[in-house]
Order: structure tokens, then C-alpha cells, then sequence
């Protein structure tokens, strides 16, 4: 275990990068709110891992999932994605498949009418989750 003074010290270091975050998420939303631009605006909120493991110097937990960064358990791949597109998607709405980091770059190639972007086709399919919500 970590101790209580490094402890305290790491969720400070922690509470200082949410609040960051926090803040310049603001400030993209604000930018946003020209008329006419945030309903046609796709704004995608994620992470690429889980928290890296406390053996490997990390101070994050993905409890109750088992693993963390770099281990292919669903604690080091499962990750919270949050979409905000008020001309597209209704407030509220969940969507319980998973779906891979592929997943949005395939949805937003098709709705650009390309094949040019985005990932090889067989990320494409892991879209089918999302379909209803970017089509």
C-alpha cells in the first residue's frame, strides 16, 4: 500500500487534473455555442486505458474490473466514453454494448461520406452499437 502522506499527495496531484480538465472542457464548450455550431458539433469525451497499475508506479484503480494499463484484462481496456452532440444525440441516453476506441473515427468517416478516414473496415463493424445514434 501507498502511504497516507503520498497518498494524499497523489489525489491532490489528481483533483488538480479533473479541475484542469474540467476547466478547458468549459471552454471548448463555450466556444462552441455560436449558433448553429454545437448542434452540429460531435464532442467525444474518453480515455485510451485503464489507470496504470500501483506495482508499476501508478496511483489510479479500476476496481472492481481486474488489470490495468498495458494488460489486455478489462481493467486496462474498459474505459468510460461520453458523447455530447445536441443535434444528434438525446440528453440522457445510454448505450450498454461496448464498443472499441474505433468505434466513433468509423461512425464519423461514414456521416463525412468517406472511406478516406478513419480505421481499416473491420473496426466499422464495431460501430453497430453507435449506428443508431450517428447516422
Amino acid at each position: 500500500g501507498v502511504e497516507p502522506q503520498v497518498a494524499e499527495e497523489l489525489f491532490r496531484h489528481y483533483l488538480g487534473a479533473v479541475r484542469y480538465q474540467d476547466a478547458l472542457l468549459g471552454e471548448l464548450l463555450d466556444a462552441l455555442s455560436v449558433p448553429g455550431l454545437d448542434e452540429r458539433t460531435l464532442v467525444i469525451f474518453t480515455s485510451d486505458n485503464g489507470a496504470l497499475a500501483e506495482e508499476r508506479g501508478g496511483s489510479g484503480t479500476n476496481a472492481p474490473l481486474r488489470g490495468a494499463k498495458g494488460t489486455t484484462w478489462e481493467g486496462g481496456q474498459r474505459v468510460p466514453c461520453l458523447l455530447r452532440w445536441p443535434g444528434g444525440i438525446a440528453p440522457g441516453t445510454v448505450v450498454e454494448p461496448m464498443a472499441t476506441s474505433g468505434t466513433p473515427s468509423a461512425s464519423m468517416s461514414r456521416n463525412a461520406g468517406t472511406d478516406r478516414i478513419g480505421p481499416p473496415v473491420a473496426y466499422s463493424q464495431s460501430a453497430a452499437p453507435l449506428r443508431p445514434f450517428m447516422a
